[in-house]
């Protein structure tokens, strides 16, 4: 289920593809377009239902208040559960999101199985969700056998004697507007993929080799030669900040979504480097107040 954007070279690495231009391409045979549809129909019911009903997301927060009092050293401080950021006076993102795990999803099963019971439409959001984590694990250790060759010890730093990578997806609903959808800036993960997007021409995500001196035109689209099959889907894989944290000899990869002149969404699986405090780990390159002022610039 793992193949490379192209037939590897003799000195063709996941490391020289990261350092060339950022990422590496898979060809996803997991899941198809129409999965990820409807993803995105399923995420769209959920936030009706908690606009609608918010006792529904009373119980949404309850679960994730669980999970942080028994998970939140291990995953770092990344929060799960459900967000809406035009909401939050403070934030000029115009985006929903909902970010999930498998351990979250047990504490839903455990504590709260009455909830998906009453709502059907968590239920089957949830579990679209599940069947994304379960195929990004697979992923993500194929992709970790392969860096092995290059990053002895990688395996080792990304299970931290647990029995499973620490894995969180993040499905995102991007509300139509002038702004960027996110400014350029690096991941708070060890490993990311990019699964999906709904733009038409896959023109609003931008991505680029790790630089020195930061120059945006370098973040370009990426090249996705695996778009367009019936049965499988293009993902991209690179590294976030985390493993250069750790001492380890990756480098983060920048990136960004441009503004969208429609509604937009994405699901990105992040794998984490459990027990680690990421506090400290600045991943913004340049903020949307800044961003203006760039583009003027150059």
């Amino acid at each position: 289920m793992f193949k490379l954007l192209k037939k590897p070279q003799k000195n063709q690495t996941l490391i020289n593809d990261f350092c060339e231009q950022g990422y590496t391409e898979l060809k996803n045979q997991y899941f198809s377009k129409e999965f990820y549809r409807k993803t995105y129909n399923a995420f769209d019911n959920v936030i009706e239902l908690f606009s609608e009903d918010p006792s529904s997301n009373n119980i949404i927060s309850n679960v994730e208040k669980d999970f942080g009092n028994h998970f939140q050293a291990i995953f770092s401080g990344a929060p799960t559960g459900y967000r809406d950021c035009r909401k939050i006076a403070t934030k000029k993102d115009q985006k929903i999101y909902f970010q999930f795990c498998k351990e979250f999803y047990s504490l839903m099963l455990e504590k709260y199985s009455e909830v998906l019971i009453k709502f059907d439409i968590l239920r089957v959001f949830f579990e679209s969700l599940s069947t994304i984590d379960e195929k990004a694990k697979i992923l993500f250790n194929q992709a970790i056998d392969n860096l092995e060759h290059d990053v002895s010890g990688l395996r080792d730093v990304l299970f931290r004697n647990r029995e499973n990578l620490t894995v969180i997806t993040r499905i995102l609903r991007y509300e139509s507007n002038h702004q960027f959808c996110t400014s350029p800036h690096y991941d708070k993960s060890g490993l990311t993929l990019v699964l999906d997007n709904s733009d038409l021409q896959n023109d609003k995500f931008r991505i680029g080799p790790h630089m020195k001196n930061f120059d945006m035109s370098l973040l370009l689209p990426p090249n996705r030669q695996f778009d367009g099959y019936k049965n499988s889907t293009s993902t991209l894989l690179f590294p976030g900040a985390c493993l250069k944290k750790i001492g380890l000899n990756i480098n983060p990869t920048p990136h960004v979504v441009l503004p969208s002149e429609t509604r937009r969404y994405a699901i990105v699986v992040f794998c984490l480097v459990p027990h680690i405090d990421t506090k400290d780990i600045q991943t913004t390159i340049i903020n949307k107040t800044e961003l203006s002022m760039y583009n003027r610039e150059h």
